[in-house]
């Protein structure tokens, strides 16, 4: 059983940077620093922690060369929510949002600039995102995301040291209510009727990424 894994989106995006000094301006500075990122390639490793599933540890590597091309090949299989774990930061755009200030607030004691963002396009699933951004790095630290069906996520960002731009670890947490577009695609052995059944999936979801070649603009060859 094979299902790919969604990192193409994970670790680059790009947007520029506003001189405003808003809240958003942390996210689109965020951004302006993965967009310096040139290619790179990491092994990563998938733990799984899904009720009723069977999931052994996932192994796999990633390739990325700028602009967008990426390379992904997993050993096993991975059991992901599609689509799940692409990082809202590289799909928005601050004229698409109302966007709302919520101030400082510390992730794992690191001062972070929260900014709350709810769609202006009535149609779309999303009913709000929330992102935490270092104010001294402007790396993100957690991006939670619900739904209109009641459905959340969470994206939880650890870094090495206060220098990478890439995450070294992404521990990716969701609760979301069933019948659903996006649902988890689910293990044969996992007991079908009393998944079908329930209410509320939930789960939770740890990736470690080990990079090498990393390159960013301005490097010499």
């Amino acid at each position: 059983m094979h299902i790919i894994l969604l990192l193409g989106g994970l670790l680059f995006s790009t947007f520029s940077f506003s001189q405003s000094g808003d809240a958003f301006s942390y996210v689109e500075k965020y951004n302006q620093q993965l967009d310096s990122i040139r290619n790179y390639q990491a092994v990563f490793t998938v733990k799984a922690s899904i009720p009723l599933l069977k999931i052994p540890v996932t192994r796999g590597k990633v390739f990325f060369k700028w602009p967008t091309h990426y390379s992904l090949s997993t050993y096993q299989f991975t059991v992901l929510p599609k689509q799940k774990l692409t990082p809202v930061t590289r799909f928005l755009r601050r004229a698409n949002f109302k966007i709302t200030d919520r101030g400082t607030e510390p992730v794992n004691n690191h001062p972070c600039r929260v900014v709350e963002l709810h769609p202006y396009d009535t149609l779309t699933t999303i009913a709000q995102y929330t992102i935490w951004v270092d104010k001294a790095t402007f790396l993100i630290r957690r991006v939670y995301v619900s739904e209109k069906d009641g459905s959340e996520y969470v994206y939880h960002y650890s870094y090495n040291n206060k220098n990478d731009l890439l995450p070294s670890k992404l521990l990716y947490t969701f609760n979301y209510t069933l019948p659903h577009e996006q649902n988890v695609m689910l293990n044969p052995v996992a007991l079908k009727n009393d998944v079908e059944s329930s209410r509320v999936y939930e789960g939770k979801i740890a990736i470690d990424f080990k990079y090498s070649n990393v390159r960013r603009q301005g490097d010499h060859n």
